[in-house]
């Protein structure tokens, strides 16, 4: 459940925000009651492009604007906070949630 009651499916903004341009994976936690996504860069892309950290800070900002006008306002992502590794996997490649989330 998000902070305006309705429930809320990460893996539903996950696959918007996996489809964008230099995001490899990306994971959407709740903290302080927003939603905030991890995003695991596409390195190899940002290589091939000639693009460097700073400039990826600006990218994913306009891909998070982007992002929340493709889902409803309700599941809105509060902020990108990039992951500098791959997120830990479950033998079927489902990424481990629960290591990721704060109590």
């Amino acid at each position: 459940l998000g902070p305006s009651g309705k429930n809320i499916f990460p893996e539903e903004i996950e696959a918007v925000i996996n489809n964008m341009d230099y995001i490899a994976e990306s994971l959407v936690i709740l903290e302080d009651n927003k939603l905030i996504g991890l995003i695991f860069p596409d390195y190899e892309m940002m290589k091939k492009d000639n693009i460097s950290d700073e400039q990826l800070v600006q990218i994913l900002e306009k891909t998070r604007k982007t992002v929340n006008e493709r889902i409803p306002e309700y599941m809105a992502v509060t902020k990108f906070r990039i992951h500098p590794e791959e997120f830990a996997k479950t033998p079927k490649r489902s990424i481990r949630r629960f290591l990721y989330t704060k109590d």
